[in-house]
């Protein structure tokens, strides 16, 4: 009997049969997982080890002590965010406050004029009147609303200004306390207090009411 040409073809192409000493796919991929295994296992074992090298007794312990800092320095960073906004409101506090006083330069100033023209205008009179004649009181009671002057409007004034100087050191210690640096702002803080200061120095903050002889007043 003749053979078919297509059985002597597959008889070519047959595979050889399997080496027992050559490993297979699955073996191979059953080692790798073995090998991770181990390797999960040695990381977790070095894991646990460092963890109660450093007082932790499990895992869970190490990770609810993680997420016990992690809520600490959540809660450090909120309380810095809250200090950086009162501090921002200070700062505009502060110039609320600068701008007050710069207000009330203007008005003493305005005022001190007032009364120089009118102090000047007082000694005049009196420098060119004879102390007999009846022009003479009236120069007295100029004089005296000059110092009625002072007193209602310069004192309180003066006074106003020393509790801005004081409020602005207030303001400065109180952002001393933050943890920013505001030394720019200081530097002009600085300069403008220094100014104020010198200029309540010389400013009288009271005028004596018995300057003038009380027999010479009213007569």
């Amino acid at each position: 009997m003749k053979e078919h040409p297509l059985l002597k073809e597959q008889e070519k192409t047959k595979s050889p049969a399997p080496d027992a000493n050559v490993p297979t796919t699955l073996q191979l991929s059953k080692e790798e997982a073995e090998i991770a295994t181990n390797q999960d296992k040695k990381v977790e074992a070095e894991i646990r080890t460092k963890l109660r090298q450093q007082g932790y007794q499990s895992l869970e312990d190490g990770l609810k002590d993680m997420e016990s800092k992690r809520q600490e320095a959540t809660q450090r960073l909120e309380s810095a965010q809250e200090i950086e906004n009162s501090a921002i409101k200070l700062k505009g506090e502060f110039e609320e406050e600068k701008q007050k006083a710069i207000r009330a330069l203007v008005i003493l100033k305005q005022r001190e004029e007032g009364t120089n023209a009118r102090l000047e205008r007082a000694i005049k009179i009196e420098n060119a009147l004879n102390s007999k004649d009846e022009r003479y009181t009236i120069a007295i009671k100029e004089l005296q609303a000059l110092i009625k002057y002072h007193h209602t409007y310069i004192t309180p004034c003066v006074k106003s200004l020393k509790l801005v100087s004081k409020s602005i050191y207030t303001w400065i210690d109180l952002l001393n306390d933050t943890e920013y640096d505001f030394s720019v702002l200081y530097n002009y803080i600085g300069r403008v207090t220094r100014k104020l200061d010198n200029y309540i120095a010389d400013m009288p903050a009271y005028i004596p009411n018995d300057i003038i002889p009380k027999d010479e007043v009213d007569e």
